[in-house]
Parts: C-alpha cells; structure tokens; sequence
C-alpha cells in the first residue's frame, strides 16, 4: 500500500520524545489520523490506546479506527491476557490464509506506570517481551509518547533496542 505521506513504516515501535507542551501527542494524533490513512481508512485494524491524562480520550476516540479502546489504567496481568489472545487470533488468520491485522498499541503520557513490572519471578514484562515480538508475532505497532527517556518505566535494554524510530 502506497500512503500519502512519507511515514515511518509499520509494524514499528516509535518513540516520540519531547518537552512537556511540545507537540508529541497532537504529532502522533495527526499521523493516525492523516497519515496512516489508504483510500480513507486507516490502516490500523485494531487500536488499545493507554491515555495518561484525561483531556485527550475524545480526540483519540475519534480517530477512523474500526476497533479502538482508550484506557487510562494499565494492568500487566490484564495486558499478558491481551497479547496471548491476540497472537491466537492472528495465529487462526494465518492458518485460514488471511492477512494478519494491523495492532496499534499507543502509551502516551503512562510514564511510571509500572510498564516493565514483571508478573512473576518466573516472566518478565509483559511489554519487554512484546518489544521483541511485536512485529512479527503479533503484527503490531508500538507508539510512546514520553518527556523522559531513560526513566524506570523505559529503563529496559530490551526495550530501548527495539524501537525503529525516534521523534
């Protein structure tokens, strides 16, 4: 598919980094909703979007999205759920020859959210490992928007290694 805009390709994870009031969610807000667009539609087929501020849940919600949910709490448990139904359901696409869907997942503003707490002794993070598989397992696309780089919640190697793109 050929978009309109010269866009970082997807599935990608991308990093938007910047000062508080800088741009960075009204800049991903824009790509979703003007970039990432092919005949009118996006081309993102799901979207689970982790808002830490309430004064962006209407813009989000408005985004052409068939399937989009915008939370404000994270939960790595509920999360580990989330990722093991999804690479079952796009598991059963491949098998039927169908495409898998295109994921976005969009953490804007969740600093310190306990985002890389393992969930138990024996796993990691649920987000860590989705890092790693996210573009190939799962078809997914991960966007953060964040003021700070090397925080606790970012602190991962494995994490700050897999993204493709910086903003």
């Amino acid at each position: 598919k050929k978009l309109e805009y010269d866009l970082p390709q997807i599935p990608s994870t991308q990093f938007f980094i910047g000062r508080n009031g800088s741009g960075k969610s009204c800049a991903l807000w824009t790509m979703l909703n003007d970039g990432y667009i092919y005949k009118g539609k996006s081309i993102f087929d799901e979207a689970v979007i982790f808002l830490g501020t309430m004064d962006a849940v209407d813009s989000y919600k408005q985004l052409p999205i068939k399937n989009i949910i915008v939370l404000h709490e994270y939960n790595n448990k509920d999360f580990e759920e989330y990722l093991t139904d999804l690479a079952k359901h796009q598991m059963e696409r491949m098998e039927k020859k169908k495409r898998k869907l295109n994921i976005l997942l969009v953490f804007d503003d969740f600093l310190g959210n306990n985002l890389l707490q393992a969930v138990s002794k024996e796993k990691g993070s649920p987000l860590e490992m989705l890092s790693i598989k996210a573009r190939h397992e799962y078809n997914a696309s991960l966007f953060f928007c964040t003021q700070t780089f090397r925080h606790k919640s970012f602190s991962s190697p494995t994490l700050r290694n897999n993204v493709n793109y910086y903003l």
